[in-house]
């Protein structure tokens, strides 16, 4: 068997497959098996073909010849030039490889048991209760500070509309139903108990910002029958469209006045909002009530709990206070000086305010001076009512006389100390005002200005009228010589002696008020 033949290597450059004869029309008897690359990629090797082994042929019965299939002529190739059908493949762009992200763990979903559960919830219920404590203290805590209790009592006295006033001193009383709804027109009514000349007497009051009316509920029976009955429940016009005549007693000229009830110690107003705050930031800060907050005490009046402010009055700012509220009220400083004047009273004495710890409201106050204490307890009432204003014919001119009669036939009846003690009162009294005049004019009034009550009203502002008279006299004259039951006023020129008119030549320098005594011994009262 001859040895076999090794295949011949292709030489350089030469393809490995021989190439097969076409025929003319471009067709071989067998399919022309392609290389796996051509064109462009004419550089990379070719697969090797094996050889195969020779077939022996087999004997066997022919069978019917089939004539071969005529196989469709290939679709022509396409005319592209040598450069493009031979060019290099163009390189293939790589997609950058983005870094892979760490992987989490699956998320699995917790199992929580039913008792877990009711823990967890019993927890934040517990959370829930002692933060709302926690807060509710932090609330309480600030709402209690003695600061802020103060100044929201402050601003509820002045954002006040219908309220009542009940007054307990040693000798007289009042009660008092205000309605501030209308902030430019306060009424006031009022039950009290007044003190004229030593004497006490029960009088209504009514008032409104332009009238004021007083009546007499009931009398001394010293008072004479047919005197009782013209001026007992009969409505008289003290203050008519806002004036209000000379030589009515302030007592009786308060008793129904808004201006003197709404005003005075503590007063009450309804202003607006940011005037209010004004008002409540400088009554702090000029501290008109003067109180240490380790000194604030709590106690209870009744069922109510209350704060208790140990206060020193400045009477200086507590006047300012009160005439900037009533100038925001519609009233003008003259209108509420009498109240104004009063607050000198208070230069010396002690205050005790009782703010209620629940909704921090003024609840009653304790006046204390020369061991008299003066009580108000105050409340508070949406739905008060005053009666209508009176309707009367009767004014102060025409019901002078009947008064002067009153207070003389009520003054019979008193011991002889205390009608002595009343006259060296209303000296000192008198005293203390002409002191103040002489300090302003260098000079005492003459004895016609003293008798002219509408002068007395212009120039001794704040006087009573009803300190001169004599508490048995039936009018307000004063005499010029010491007479019983009647005051004297002598004024004196520098001499001493004398009369004297205030003329630059005859001065008033000098003067004397005397009173004639039970016994007839005169109490004299001089200047310096």
């Amino acid at each position: 068997m001859p040895p076999e033949e090794s295949p011949q290597r292709p030489a350089p450059g030469q393809s490995p497959y021989p190439r097969r004869r076409m025929s003319i029309d471009g067709m071989t008897s067998r399919p022309i098996q392609r290389p796996d690359y051509i064109g462009r990629d004419a550089t990379r090797p070719m697969a090797v073909p094996q050889p195969q082994p020779e077939v022996q042929p087999m004997v066997s019965t022919p069978e019917p010849s089939t004539p071969e299939p005529v196989l469709a002529a290939p679709a022509p190739l396409p005319n592209l030039p040598e450069s493009e059908r031979f060019a290099p493949p163009k390189p293939v762009r790589k997609r950058r490889k983005l870094p892979k992200l760490p992987r989490f763990p699956k998320f699995r979903k917790p199992v929580i048991s039913g008792r877990a559960i009711k823990i967890i919830l019993i927890i934040l219920a517990v959370s829930v209760v002692l933060g709302g404590l926690y807060a509710l203290m932090r609330y309480q805590a600030y709402r209690n500070n003695p600061d802020t209790v103060f100044k929201d009592a402050l601003q509820a006295s002045l954002s006040t509309t219908k309220f009542q006033s009940e007054t307990m001193p040693d000798t007289t009383s009042s009660k008092v139903s205000y309605d501030l709804s209308a902030p430019t027109n306060p009424m006031v009514s009022s039950e009290a108990t007044i003190q004229l000349s030593g004497t006490s007497y029960d009088v209504n009051g009514y008032g409104t910002a332009k009238n004021t009316y007083v009546s007499y509920r009931s009398l001394p029976k010293t008072v004479s029958p047919s005197l009782s009955s013209v001026v007992q429940n009969a409505w008289v016009g003290v203050r008519i469209n806002g004036a209000l005549p000379a030589g009515v007693p302030t007592a009786l000229a308060g008793a129904g006045d808004p201006r003197n009830l709404a005003y005075g110690p503590v007063f009450f107003a309804n202003i607006a909002p940011k005037i209010r705050k004004q008002q409540v930031q400088y009554m702090i800060a000029k501290k008109v009530y003067d109180y240490k907050v380790e000194k604030v005490t709590q106690t209870k009046i009744g069922d109510t709990k209350v704060f208790v402010f140990a206060a020193q009055p400045n009477v200086s700012y507590l006047k300012i206070a009160n005439q900037s509220a009533a100038f925001s009220a519609g009233l003008t400083p003259a209108d509420i000086q009498d109240a104004v004047n009063a607050l000198d009273n208070l230069k010396g004495a002690t205050m005790k305010l009782y703010i209620a710890k629940s909704n921090h409201q003024l609840v009653r106050t304790e006046i204390t001076k020369d061991n008299r204490t003066v009580s108000t307890t105050y409340s508070y009432d949406s739905n008060l009512a005053l009666p209508t204003e009176p309707q009367t014919k009767l004014g102060w001119p025409d019901f002078a006389s009947y008064q002067f009669q009153i207070e003389a036939q009520a003054a019979t009846k008193q011991p002889a100390a205390q009608l002595d003690s009343t006259r060296k009162a209303q000296l000192d009294s008198l005293h203390s005002y002409l002191a103040t005049y002489f300090a302003q004019n260098e000079s005492y009034p003459s004895l016609a200005n003293v008798n002219d009550q509408a002068w007395v009203a212009g120039n001794l502002n704040g006087i009573d009228p009803d300190v001169m008279r004599d508490p048995l006299a039936s009018s307000l004259t004063l005499l010029a010589a010491p007479k019983a039951a009647v005051l004297a006023y002598q004024p004196l020129p520098p001499s001493g002696k004398g009369a004297c008119d205030n003329t630059v030549a005859n001065p008033c320098v000098h003067y004397k008020l005397i009173a004639t005594l039970s016994n007839n011994q005169q109490y004299i009262v001089q200047d310096p």
